[in-house]
């Protein structure tokens, strides 16, 4: 099984308001038409484990 990247974030842990935010996602090309919501069901277990309530993703491009 053959494993690549599906997209590139930044992301910034905002302690202060509680939320893991992704303020841009880059999309691969040929990335899947799932890759947002399995990104986010990701991100949702990080920002548990960070101890932070929320996700917050901004632009997808």
């Amino acid at each position: 099984m053959v494993l690549r990247s599906q997209a590139r974030v930044d992301l910034k842990s905002d302690r202060n308001a509680g939320v893991l935010r992704a303020p841009r996602v880059t999309l691969e090309p040929g990335a899947p038409a799932e890759t947002v919501e399995r990104l986010r069901d990701e991100l949702e277990g990080m920002a548990g484990w960070l101890g932070l309530g929320a996700v917050d993703i901004g632009a997808v491009v």
